[in-house]
């Protein structure tokens, strides 16, 4: 048997859900422009890899903290109508597809919250999935804490062990093991399986893939990455 892991955002698709579903969000003037420019910031630091972990992914869940859970899946089909299904590559679903058809198991592994991404790894047909899992609060809101262990740099590492123990599984069970990633954040998880490949890769990655002598692949950009 053979684990096919795959990160969603700029590897799946031409774009990061987190960002796109704040732009979502303020296009419904649900989110004030105080609140973009706090994302921006935070995602350049993310693009470098000199972001902290814990500010990060706080500041992810924030954008679901004045809602109630009802109203925010009343909009989800909107937003993945109009800014993710647009940006999903084809090559990325021929890519998925070929790993279904060698019977390799499929795990989608993000630092983006299991709120948003479950419905996009159902249109990819991964049934499994590892994200920030957002608390909810009683009431039916989410309280902007994380529970457990946030699933973002090393913290990818544990939740991946954590996900395989609930299976009876180790890394070592499976033959082979791809991730795929565009990510310099994901070099701690990389590193431990014995198929990395980069996609799309940002340049801190291109240059460790180069040096490892890792597979590289490069994702045409769907379009539009955006609602217009």
């Amino acid at each position: 048997m053979n684990l096919a892991i795959f990160d969603l955002d700029h590897t799946l698709i031409s774009c990061d859900t987190e960002v796109c579903w704040i732009d979502f969000l303020h296009r419904r003037a649900l989110l004030d422009d105080d609140f973009l420019q706090r994302r921006d910031a935070l995602f350049d630091q993310y693009a470098d890899g000199s972001v902290d972990a814990d500010e990060f992914v706080r500041f992810q869940l924030s954008s679901l903290t004045p809602f109630k859970r009802r109203d925010l899946e009343a909009l989800y089909p909107e937003f993945l109508q109009t800014f993710i299904l647009p940006a999903v590559y084809p090559q990325a679903l021929e890519l998925v597809d070929k790993h279904r058809r060698q019977s390799d198991r499929l795990l989608l592994l993000s630092a983006s919250n299991e709120f948003l991404i479950r419905p996009i790894a159902a249109e990819f047909g991964i049934s499994h999935i590892i994200g920030v899992i957002p608390e909810e609060d009683g009431n039916g809101g989410f309280s902007g804490n994380v529970c457990g262990t946030a699933s973002f740099r090393e913290g990818k590492i544990t939740r991946l062990h954590q996900w395989l123990a609930q299976h009876g599984r180790t890394l070592n069970d499976f033959g082979q093991c791809w991730f795929y990633s565009d990510s310099v954040n994901d070099l701690p998880l990389l590193h431990q399986v014995n198929r990395p490949v980069a996609v799309n890769p940002d340049p801190k990655l291109a240059a460790t893939a180069t040096a490892q002598g890792w597979p590289v692949l490069h994702f045409a950009h769907a379009a539009p990455q955006k609602a217009v």
